[in-house]
Formats: structure tokens, C-alpha cells, sequence
């Protein structure tokens, strides 16, 4: 939640606290919510097991840029906003981007939940 939070904040050039329990993959870091949603279908013994990896936002900054304007949360933000404002919020994106190119690939630590849960009767 936290790499999503940065590029929307740049994109916004904001800060932002991070996403609530609106529907989205962001949603499955938030054990609480997701054993309610367990239960509340009929699952037991939900659990989840966090898996670190490095995203790959892209081969280069451009790449990177031109993929997150197209999806996910900053892209939203972006699309949302006045046309003479887009410019300036992926310049600020670019920044960011900028600052984890490693010149191979533009990276950011990354985190995704992996829920299993037993059916109930």
C-alpha cells in the first residue's frame, strides 16, 4: 500500500494516508477486514502469508511512466485531474521514477497477501 501511496502522491504531488477497504488488491493487506469477509461467506481459519518481491515498474523510466499513467491508482488520480494538470503530475511521477531506476529497470519493494481459508459445512 505504501509504493501505491508514493506514486499517486506524486502523481498528485500530495501526500495521502494509505487506501481504506475500498474493493481493490490493496484491500488483502488488511487482515481484519479480510477475515470479515471470510467469514462473512462462509470461510473459517482465514489466514494469510505475506510475500515480499521487487516490482518492475518498467525497462526504463519512459516505460515505467507510460505503464502507470494506464493503470492503477496514480492513473486514476491523473485522469481524474484538469488537463493542464496531468503534464505537471507526471513530470512529478517522473522524479520518482527517476529515483528507483537502477538503469536496468525501475523497481520498488512490493508486497502482495496470500489468503487461504477452509469452507465452512
Amino acid at each position: 500500500a505504501r509504493r501505491r501511496r508514493i506514486r499517486a502522491c506524486a502523481a498528485r504531488g500530495v501526500h495521502r494516508r494509505a487506501p481504506g477497504r475500498e474493493p481493490s488488491g490493496f484491500a488483502f493487506a488488511d487482515s481484519d477486514y479480510m477475515r470479515q469477509i471470510f467469514q462473512s461467506s462462509g470461510w473459517a481459519e482465514a489466514k494469510s502469508r505475506d510475500v515480499r518481491f521487487d516490482y518492475v515498474a518498467g525497462a526504463d523510466v519512459e516505460e515505467a511512466l507510460s505503464f502507470l499513467l494506464e493503470i492503477g491508482p496514480a492513473s486514476r488520480i491523473i485522469q481524474a485531474m484538469p488537463e493542464q494538470q496531468r503534464t505537471i503530475a507526471a513530470e512529478r511521477m517522473r522524479s520518482v521514477l527517476q529515483q528507483r531506476s537502477d538503469g536496468a529497470a525501475v523497481v520498488f519493494p512490493a508486497a502482495a497477501w496470500i489468503w487461504q481459508a477452509r469452507a465452512i459445512g
